[in-house]
């Protein structure tokens, strides 16, 4: 077991942590420490970019009953980056997870971590991070619904008769 100097506890983070005192040449029993579990206080979810766009092109209907056969439509789905607020974050070996998908850390200190959430299509998602195996509260972060921008053309020929 590694011994940790009482000074540098600051340094460190997690759990179960090894600890002993050393003054004038002499030892303390070896006891362990564990520093609080994160706890998110707050979760932002910042737009980055319409990141993919999807174009649907339909098929012609084979009932004839309208030609669909030149309808287009864009729906964007944004990629977000979330800003997670707190304490404990630590500086090294965190994970957040967007309902169990890994986001990409960004940036990292003791009480902010942003990350790049992984690409959803609306709805509430539970958002939870781990520092050194101890597991934070879990946060949520709604994601938008998709919408549809644009469907070319406006109008759509029918033919037949009901």
């Amino acid at each position: 077991m590694q011994r940790v100097a009482v000074g540098q506890l600051h340094r460190l983070q997690g759990r179960l942590l090894p600890l002993a005192v050393d003054r004038f040449n002499q030892s303390s029993a070896e006891a362990t420490f564990s520093y609080a579990p994160p706890v998110i206080h707050s979760i932002e979810a910042v737009e980055v970019a319409a990141h993919n766009t999807l174009n649907t092109l339909n098929a012609f209907n084979t009932l004839n009953a309208f030609n669909t056969s030149n309808i287009t439509s864009t729906v964007n789905i944004e990629q977000r980056v979330l800003h997670l607020h707190g304490d404990n974050f630590g500086t090294h070996d965190a994970t957040v997870l967007v309902s169990g998908e890994e986001c990409v850390l960004l940036q990292h200190n003791h009480t902010f971590i942003a990350c790049l959430a992984p690409l959803f299509i609306g709805g509430n998602h539970t958002v939870s991070l781990a520092v050194s195996a101890q597991r934070s509260n879990d946060g949520f972060v709604l994601f938008p619904s998709p919408a549809v921008l644009r469907v070319d053309p406006l109008l759509v020929e029918s033919t037949g008769g009901m």
